[in-house]
């Protein structure tokens, strides 16, 4: 049973997050613009998470999730941040806890960034 649930935990992990692009370009009047936007922007904060993770700078990552947080609302996709940001609140979590956690926003900021590329490709 012990293996069975912490399968399920693990293998939820890495289930390629879904984003919502209507409210983020529902009242763009530039599609195009808005997405090459949240391209260039996502790649900068998916490098800056790397960096952050390389180095163990828990201030960079917390700088990193703060500045993501308005974007991802809109993708309403903020629950992917808040639980990093929860963990960068306890000054005794773990480094293995945070590396963990910023693997994830890694992995889940290089789904958005290929959905913006699909997108971006769409719009031509």
């Amino acid at each position: 049973q012990l293996t069975a649930f912490v399968s399920s935990c693990v293998s939820h992990e890495r289930l390629r997050p879904e984003f919502d692009f209507d409210c983020l370009l529902e009242h763009a009047g530039d599609r195009q613009h808005m997405l090459e936007v949240l391209l260039r922007q996502s790649e900068s904060d998916k490098a800056d998470l790397e960096k952050a993770l390389a180095t163990g700078d828990r201030e960079a990552m917390r700088s990193v999730s703060h500045r993501m947080v308005s974007a991802w609302s809109f993708l309403e996709a903020d629950r992917l941040i808040d639980r990093l940001r929860n963990v960068l609140l306890d000054e005794t979590a773990e480094d293995r806890i945070v590396r963990d956690e910023v693997e994830r926003l890694v992995y889940a900021t290089a789904c958005l960034i290929e959905d913006v590329r699909t997108l971006i490709g769409m719009e031509k």
